[in-house]
């Protein structure tokens, strides 16, 4: 109970800041020495489910977190921002009772993304898609609640993470053009950079 009253308190929480247009404002979470610096916008809900952005975005910010490469932070010291919308919330049956009662649900989450930085578009509604399956208790409506929470619990974790693999593959080889590029073709090459001078001809002395 105490946890279901604390994810309505955030949802309600998230909702006062997405009035306000803001997305993750918070101090510096992940590695310090990240080299993605990356905004978290709150995503958009265009779903029936109250706070479904709220936990799938709370879980893209702890993917992130987890990831030493990544650095979430605010909007004005990212290089990079993460926006998008929770698309849709689905559920149908996969197994049936005897007595015609649904036995097991399938939960299905469609996210839209969109990634950005450095003058250059990543994604442009990047489509995600998840699925969970749960039980289905009969005459147990708690129950089968409680069953279906913690199958979109597990379904936005994995979105999350994929989302995170696939980033780090498009930045990997990203940062390295960008670090390249920051160096610059007229950049002072030190001594250990110069091309050794050519040896002397015969008989000739050299300088």
């Amino acid at each position: 109970m105490e946890g279901v009253r604390l994810h309505g308190f955030l949802a309600a929480l998230l909702a006062l800041c997405l009035a306000a247009g803001c997305g993750y404002r918070l101090a510096d979470r992940g590695g310090r020495g990240g080299e993605w610096p990356v905004f978290v916008r709150v995503l958009e809900n265009r779903t029936a489910e109250t706070g479904v952005e709220t936990l799938i975005t709370n879980h893209l910010v702890r993917e992130f977190t987890a990831d030493p490469r990544f650095r979430v932070t605010s909007q004005d010291r990212a290089r990079y921002m993460l926006s998008g919308a929770v698309a849709s919330l689905s559920q149908g049956s996969i197994s049936q009772q005897v007595t015609g009662l649904y036995a097991e649900r399938r939960l299905s989450a469609v996210v839209t993304l969109d990634f950005s930085g450095m003058g250059k578009t990543v994604w442009d509604r990047r489509t995600f898609t998840e699925t969970e399956a749960y039980l289905v208790v009969p005459g147990q409506a708690r129950a089968t609640l409680k069953n279906r929470q913690a199958a979109l619990e597990k379904a936005a974790a994995r979105l999350a993470k994929k989302v995170r693999f696939e980033l780090a593959a498009v930045l990997s080889p990203w940062g390295m053009e960008e670090r390249e590029s920051q160096q610059g073709p007229d950049k002072e090459k030190g001594p250990e950079d110069k091309p050794p001078a050519p040896a002397p001809a015969e008989g000739e002395k050299p300088l």
